[in-house]
């Protein structure tokens, strides 16, 4: 049988109305399921071990500095299990403790940087005329991608090979290098539906898209896309739901 968890999100000023929102209804208005409301502003001062699974959605955390990281990863190896969604994950990445990385090690990292740069070089100032189409290049406003899926993991059950899933925003991640890669972009990249510039497209080669990192007794949930983007994503729901539910079970 599955535990029912204790479920808190965090809420707040440095939180995203329009992510905070979808997850609040989903679990309010569609699971009939109790949910804790954790605000930012005393985040800190919340005992986390009377809690099974805390999601942070979408959003700009200045709460979340090194004691703070470093109080939760302790809650998680004790056991509890963090479900980080899009923006979110910026908190987390290349942090201590944490698995997420932008680049894989230094050396990527230094390549591309370098890349860029003189690909800056090259294309030399730019014109008035050639600005929004130079930004297009660099932007994304809503498409649908095929993510692969690994249906074996409690993330992906109910799923099959792929998932259809929606990205808003340009950030990427490389594949965890411990830890379950559940939903991967592998190889070159390109829109079904909606835009995404070339250069983004570029920068989604082999990046991460779902994962779990196991630590010690809980798990981190990374959610790069956000399953429930303004509640409407179906599919994403089934995803969501795994990972309050089944993942570590």
């Amino acid at each position: 049988y599955i535990k029912a968890p204790k479920v808190a999100l965090l809420g707040g000023d440095q939180t995203s109305s329009l992510d905070h929102g979808p997850v609040w209804h989903f679990f309010e208005q569609q699971l009939h399921y109790p949910l804790t409301i954790i605000g930012t502003d005393y985040f800190k001062n919340v005992d986390l071990w009377k809690y099974d699974v805390l999601i942070i959605p979408d959003g700009n955390y200045k709460l979340l500095d090194e004691s703070t990281l470093s109080m939760i990863e302790h809650w998680i190896a004790d056991g509890g299990r963090l479900i980080s969604i899009a923006g979110a994950n910026s908190s987390f990445a290349d942090k201590k403790g944490f698995g997420l990385k932008v680049y894989a090690n230094d050396e990527a990292k230094n390549k591309a940087e370098k890349e860029a740069k003189e690909q800056k070089e090259k294309e030399g100032p730019v014109k008035y005329g050639d600005a929004e189409r130079k930004e297009l290049s660099n932007s994304i406003f809503g498409a649908v991608y095929k993510v692969s899926l690994d249906k074996s993991h409690p993330l992906a059950f109910g799923l099959g090979d792929f998932y259809y899933s929606l990205r808003t925003s340009e950030l990427h991640y490389v594949y965890l290098e411990k830890g379950w890669n559940v939903g991967l972009l592998k190889g070159k990249q390109k829109p079904l539906i909606g835009f995404a510039g070339v250069k983004i497209n570029k920068q989604l080669e082999n990046t991460l898209v779902f994962g779990v990192e196991d630590k010690g007794k809980g798990q981190v949930v990374y959610l790069v896309d956000n399953p429930l983007f303004r509640s409407f994503w179906e599919n994403g729901k089934m995803l969501f739901s795994n990972a309050v539910f089944m993942v570590g079970e």
